[in-house]
C-alpha cells in the first residue's frame, strides 16, 4: 500500500494528542484513528480535572502526564514518549476539531519525518539541544 503523502506502508506512524479536560471527546477521536496506518497513539494529559486520562487509556492509548500547562509542553512530552522506530508524527486535537480519518491522506498536521537508519531520529530533531 502506498500512502498518498509519499511514505510507503513500512513507515511507522505515531499520533500525539495533547488533551485537557476532554473526557467526552477523546474516546471519539481515538476510535476514528485508522489502526491500519497508525502504530502508536500517545495522549498527553495536560492537567485534566476530569477523566480524560482514564478514558484515553480505556481506548488503548498510551497516556502520559504533563503537569506543566501548555500545548508545547504537552507536545514535547509526547515526542519524548515516542517509540524509537516511529518515522512520522501526526498531532491531533483532543476535541475532534481535527479529523483522524484524514491521517491516511496527509490531511492532518504531519510534522516530522525521520529515517532512523540515517539520522538521529525524531527525538533529535524536536528536542532542545541545550
Amino acid at each position: 500500500m502506498k500512502l498518498e503523502w509519499g511514505r510507503d506502508a513500512r513507515s511507522r506512524v505515531g499520533v500525539i494528542i495533547p488533551a485537557l479536560n476532554e473526557e467526552k471527546a477523546i474516546g471519539l477521536v481515538l476510535r476514528d484513528i485508522p489502526r491500519g496506518i497508525v502504530d502508536q497513539v500517545i495522549v498527553v494529559d495536560n492537567g485534566s480535572t476530569d477523566n480524560t486520562a482514564r478514558e484515553a487509556g480505556s481506548c488503548g492509548a498510551t497516556v502520559k502526564h504533563e503537569p506543566q500547562r501548555g500545548y508545547g509542553a504537552a507536545c514535547q512530552t509526547g515526542i519524548n514518549a515516542l517509540a524509537p522506530d516511529i518515522d512520522i508524527v501526526v498531532f491531533l486535537d483532543a476535541d475532534f476539531s481535527d479529523h483522524p480519518e484524514e491521517i491516511e491522506s496527509g490531511g492532518n498536521r504531519i510534522v516530522g519525518f525521520a529515517d532512523h537508519r540515517e539520522s538521529g531520529g525524531l527525538r533529535d530533531r524536536f528536542t532542545d539541544p541545550a
